[in-house]
């Protein structure tokens, strides 16, 4: 399979609002793993999807950390706003999240869930502040058995904004 921009879709869930970084709490207007999409949309030229709930999480980090680690308790799948009409036609896509208690956000699972993912390559990246992957892959390749999961990318968020050479690094890897 050789790379295509038009046959590859950019899909990632980002939060603004209060983060953790390097041991503190900072209010970031443009989520750490939007930012990230953004890099590789620039070295892809491939299209953006944007996972939204249909409620907000909140913006402040220790109500959004409580909600989070609630919703993996019990298994929630949170409604999103939208969806990409289908997948058809799409080769690969690029799949972003934060890492949330050491896995994907539940809104992920849900977009994961809603499509039948054969004949597809699912490329993850995440941004964590110091979980790397953690359990992602584990629990992205559960939802979507029939996808083909390649090696995945961990930003540490705090370095979101300069991630250029990494994201350039990751791509040459597994785009081969």
């Amino acid at each position: 399979m050789s790379f295509a921009k038009e046959k590859n879709l950019i899909v990632y869930f980002s939060h603004a609002g209060e983060n953790y970084s390097g041991g503190k709490t900072i209010y970031l207007s443009v989520g750490n793993t939007k930012r990230v999409a953004e890099i590789l949309k620039e070295q892809t030229g491939c299209q953006t999807w944007e996972l939204e709930t249909v409620t907000p999480y909140p913006a402040g980090y220790q109500a959004l950390s409580e909600l989070a680690q609630k919703e993996q308790r019990n298994a929630s799948r949170p409604r999103l706003s939208a969806y990409p009409q289908s997948l058809e036609g799409y080769e690969g896509i690029f799949l972003g999240y934060p890492i949330w208690w050491g896995t994907v956000p539940m809104a992920v699972l849900t977009f994961l869930e809603k499509y039948n993912w054969q004949h597809l390559r699912l490329y993850p990246f995440c941004t964590h502040e110091g979980s790397g992957l953690g359990r992602s892959l584990k629990d992205i390749t559960a939802a979507c058995r029939q996808a083909e999961i390649m090696s995945g990318l961990a930003v540490r968020g705090a370095e979101a904004m300069s991630a250029q050479a990494e994201v350039r690094s990751w791509l040459s890897k597994v785009l081969a």
